[in-house]
């Protein structure tokens, strides 16, 4: 798979054809490159999105945290004054409209939780002939919420930053982030999370972006010294 810094590096060699790469930071140009990602995403067949297994990118352990059920949603479940909710918001994903395309959320045990609304789970609750091996959770403020949920549930979703979703695990090790010669790796070499027959066409949707707006650019105050950050 392409790293960031892959990516933007080949659209810096696009942009010397136009005088334009010592005018461009690093990070406007990979701004470029997640715009124009998640729109292509976005328009592309759901079902052929979930069977891009590769780019799902697990959080093995998203903690969670008891809190009370008037906090996180404006619904009344007879069966609990409180929920668990995520410790952390969720990760950004590259389309949130089908979020149950693009994101799986399960127990340890890989045990399955369907997405709902607290209405609707609200509505579940009341009939009397549910299905109660089936398992909810909601999305509230970007965070998680599981009634009668564990303190640690497994998710797996298609990220827009990748790597940084990895640390949101309580089991990330931050020897991680060194490499075989035992510096720190930047955000740069973490992987650009898109499929491979997509890469084309985001390249060149970010390139005609950038040349649109180059007048409005931020210059790069340190072309040729860290243009990283």
């Amino acid at each position: 798979m392409a790293t960031i810094r892959d990516m933007v590096s080949e659209l810096q060699t696009d942009l010397k054809a136009y005088n334009l790469d010592q005018h461009v930071s690093k990070r406007y140009i990979y701004s470029k490159l997640k715009d124009a990602t998640s729109f292509i995403i976005k328009r592309e067949e759901l079902i052929k999105m979930f069977r891009q297994r590769e780019l799902f990118v697990p959080i093995n352990c998203f903690e969670m945290e008891e809190v009370p059920l008037i906090s996180c949603c404006n619904v009344d479940i007879p069966t609990c004054d409180t929920v668990m909710r995520s410790k952390n918001k969720l990760p950004k994903l590259f389309a949130n409209t089908f979020v149950n395309n693009f994101l799986l959320v399960t127990n340890v045990k890989g045990t399955m939780y369907n997405l709902t609304t607290p209405s609707s789970y609200q509505r579940i609750m009341e009939q009397e002939f549910r299905d109660k091996s089936q398992k909810y959770y909601w999305i509230a403020d970007e965070y998680i919420i599981i009634p009668d949920g564990p303190e640690v549930i497994s998710v797996s979703g298609i990220f827009i930053e990748s790597e940084e979703a990895k640390k949101l695990s309580s089991c990330y090790d931050p020897k991680e982030d060194i490499n075989s010669n035992g510096y720190c790796t930047t955000k740069l070499d973490n992987n650009f999370n898109c499929p491979e027959h997509l890469l084309f066409n985001v390249k060149d949707m970010a390139l005609s972006s950038l040349l649109k707006a180059f007048a409005q650019i931020p210059n790069d105050d340190n072309p040729n010294g860290n243009s990283n950050n």
